[in-house]
């Protein structure tokens, strides 16, 4: 049997593997049987800080307008991604922001999600992309000048 683990929690990632070794082994105990728990760590969750979120907010509604951006704590379960990302070793050590950046939608004919093998994105955004963290980048650097 194989599968993922994803929690919110530091506290949470360090106790379901225990549990699940603990039930695995009396469920194998209880048919005079061996269990042999196998867990291999991978990403933890990705975390929006609430502070880096307000400031990004504001330079991408500077920069976009008010109906480009959605509310990243509202489509992260409170700034929580439970993406497997790498990301998530960055934002676990300093507080940090993931951005989406939509790039196409199914009305205009992008319709396979992202990491699907077929899925395509519509390009002519790229330089949003890139304009949204040089603004965010330039608004963080006037809010915290010394």
């Amino acid at each position: 049997m194989s599968g993922t683990i994803r929690t919110f929690s530091k506290k949470n990632r360090e106790f379901v593997p225990e549990r699940i070794k603990a039930i695995a082994e009396g469920i194998a105990q209880t048919f005079r049987a061996k269990a042999n728990v196998n867990i291999m760590h991978g990403c933890p969750a990705v975390y929006s800080d609430g502070s880096v979120i307000e400031s990004a907010r504001e330079a991408l509604v500077d920069s976009f307008g008010e109906e480009a951006v959605v509310n990243m704590a509202n489509a992260f379960q409170g700034g929580k991604l439970m993406g497997s990302e790498d990301f998530s070793f960055v934002s676990d050590k300093v507080p940090s922001l993931m951005l989406v950046l939509v790039a196409g939608n199914s009305e205009e004919g992008y319709v396979y999600p992202m990491h699907h093998p077929k899925a395509r994105f519509d390009e002519a955004v790229l330089f949003k992309g890139a304009a949204a963290y040089a603004n965010i980048a330039m608004h963080w650097l006037n809010q915290n000048k010394k």
